[in-house]
């Protein structure tokens, strides 16, 4: 099962997911009790997380009503996750899911999935980067520049390629070139899903 959004990728993992680590967040959500391990500590019975990226994490789960988001960065709902995060692994909010809310955790649509995530993400978040940042985040996220490597966008900038690479991961805690990498991704399988071939849209998305 995978549910794919502007926001985030909802998918249902396995029994075990094992040690591993990347840059994007994770939303958990569970009617079952799972047991998350994050940088060595425990986390156990828990319903309804969220884990930092860059966390090495596992988790364990024993039913089949668990779902895991992979929140894209630089999206409404990456920052309001952020705000509960501020520099923290891991969020426990499993004391904060009513009872009302456990009937909708049976995910089938990006709807299903926006439903249960307003009732919990609802704050208006301002975040401010520098304009020369804040320009590149819009025009990776618009798809301006879908094919463009670190040392174009540096140029475009006037900035050096290694001034820019160490601003972008001062302000956002990214490195440039994971985030392209993952908007590529994201564009490739939003145009294979839309009816293009694989080649091809590996070819738009700035694979080549």
């Amino acid at each position: 099962m995978l549910i794919c959004s502007d926001s985030f990728i909802c998918t249902k993992p396995c029994s075990q997911v094992s040690l591993h680590k990347h840059i994007m967040p994770h939303i958990i959500v569970s009617k079952d009790k799972v047991n998350i391990c994050i940088n060595g500590h425990f986390y156990n019975n828990i319903n309804f997380a969220i884990i930092n990226g860059n966390s090495f994490h596992s988790v364990f789960n024993n039913g089949n009503s668990t779902f895991i988001f992979l929140v894209f960065p630089f999206t409404e709902l990456y920052y309001k996750i952020c705000n509960y995060l501020k520099e923290k692994n891991i969020s426990d909010m499993s004391q904060n899911i009513t009872e009302d809310s456990f009937s909708l955790i049976n995910f089938c649509s990006v709807e299903d999935c926006n439903t249960f995530l307003n009732l919990y993400f609802k704050d208006e978040i301002s975040v401010f980067y520098d304009e020369r940042i804040r320009n590149i985040i819009e025009k990776i996220a618009d798809g301006t520049y879908i094919s463009k490597s670190v040392e174009e966008i540096a140029k475009e900038v006037n900035l050096s390629k290694s001034r820019l690479e160490h601003l972008f991961k001062e302000q956002t805690h990214f490195r440039l070139k994971y985030i392209l990498l993952i908007y590529k991704f994201k564009n490739a399988y939003f145009s294979i899903i839309n009816g293009t071939n694989i080649t091809q849209a590996a070819y738009d998305s700035g694979f080549s």
